[in-house]
């Protein structure tokens, strides 16, 4: 199995070891399913980046082909992978990949996380009876360079035409981008106890914008983060008291099997389990319930995952179907204040 992931998940280099993640739920799934498989598990920092992910897998398949790829953590370098392993017919089954079109018309595309289309509906369910009793106006931020982004946010400016709030939608390119909003859109940098922001940006663009704000929000938003919180950890000293209201794909402890495993890692590694983490063990706990069917069935491991193996993980039942995606995701909300 290759993990491929982005080693480096923020400015301070704080990141989740998802390998050895992976190689963990591997190892659970032998202890509870009394079974011995033996899984390699091979590294590959993709840097953010889809053309270094395609290099490096291309250097790999020259000397062997893998069963699987654990991995990319986000949707842009997922998107640019989709013909590749389609091309090599190597399955790969992505832990934060959103963007609604990761699964289609693919037949080697997987994931675990719900797509963006179910959590913008999660989130603005939540947040329109707020928008409307508090008269908001939203500005939506949207980075033209990357795709997943302007998935997101288009989706999420949608979900919001009932609501006939104002909305203003904040346009840039990529980290560099914010810098020369900055100088071409002082507006943007002042909001007032009237306003929401939808952040809908990669985390480290995400933390630029909030550093970048001279005056607090009412409500800031934003789907499921990697290392956003980490990023925040900055901003503390110059923000405070900012409401954020998130999705997020698990919450610890809710269930027998998810406290059991949380146990097991915290004994392992010191330290407790991070949302990237819960969703890599659930890909590779997949993996290796669908490799378990497809060697007692004598089929494909692509096959095995879309048969929808039915098998439970800490974010719940993980069985895919045959587009792909997970039967059943339930992404949740969360509340936090920044201060």
């Amino acid at each position: 199995m290759a993990v491929l992931y982005t080693k480096a998940g923020d400015e301070s280099g704080e990141y989740e070891n998802l390998p050895e993640v992976a190689r963990f739920a591997f190892d659970q799934y032998n202890l509870i399913h009394k079974k011995k498989f033996e899984f390699n598990t091979l590294e590959i920092d993709d840097k953010g980046s889809g053309d270094v992910a395609q290099k490096e897998l291309t250097k790999l398949l020259s000397t062997q082909k893998p069963l699987a790829i654990i991995g990319p953590l986000f949707s842009n370098v997922a998107m640019s992978l989709k013909p590749f392993v389609d091309q090599n017919m190597v399955p790969m089954i992505s832990v934060f990949a959103t963007h609604n079109d990761f699964t289609k018309d693919s037949k080697f595309a997987f994931r675990i996380c719900a797509p963006n289309k179910l959590l913008v509906k999660t989130l603005a369910d939540f947040l329109i009876p707020q928008i409307q009793k508090h008269k908001l106006s939203v500005s939506v931020f949207k980075d033209l360079s990357d795709s997943y982004s302007t998935d997101l946010a288009d989706n999420f400016m949608n979900s919001l035409k009932s609501t006939k709030a104002p909305v203003n939608e904040v346009l840039f390119r990529g980290a560099q981008g914010v810098d020369r909003l900055k100088d071409i859109n002082s507006k943007v940098w002042n909001p007032t106890n009237h306003d929401l922001l939808f952040l809908a940006t990669q985390d480290l663009v995400a933390g630029k914008i909030l550093v970048a704000m001279e005056s607090e929000p009412y409500l800031l938003a934003t789907v499921d983060s990697v290392n956003f919180m980490s990023t925040l950890k900055k901003i503390k000293k110059v923000k405070t008291h900012i409401r954020l209201i998130s999705t997020d794909q698990w919450l610890p402890g809710k269930s027998k099997f998810s406290k059991t495993i949380e146990e097991a890692f915290r004994k392992k590694f010191k330290r407790e389990m991070l949302d990237a983490s819960a969703l890599t063990f659930d890909a590779a706990y997949a993996a290796a319930a669908a490799y378990d069917v497809s060697q007692s069935k004598g089929i494909p491991l692509a096959q095995a995952l879309r048969e929808g193996t039915k098998v439970e993980g800490v974010t719940g039942n993980i069985a895919l179907g045959p587009d792909g995606e997970r039967i059943k995701a339930t992404p949740f909300i969360k509340e936090d204040l920044i201060q």
